[in-house]
């Protein structure tokens, strides 16, 4: 199998531009998609008192999750 890049485009799209050339759409990375999702899901818990938590601190543990989850996801290849 190959290595996960979390740098690889969540979503990638190619499609031609008319003209016969190629337009790629890199967008969002797959750790950046993968962190937002994180991020998402800490700031919909009711049961976390966010009053205590800053942004980046927010955004730093959404990063941890998902650099925890690609390095578990690499042992199991």
């Amino acid at each position: 199998m190959n290595k996960i890049d979390p740098n690889d485009p969540a979503f990638p799209l190619q499609a031609s531009d008319g003209r016969g050339g190629l337009l790629i759409n890199q967008g969002l990375t797959k750790r950046e998609f993968a962190a937002i999702e994180a991020m998402s899901a800490l700031l919909s818990n009711s049961a976390v008192d966010h009053a205590d938590t800053t942004y980046k601190e927010t955004a730093l543990k959404s990063l941890q999750y998902v650099d925890a989850l690609i390095q578990e996801l690499e042992k199991s290849k």
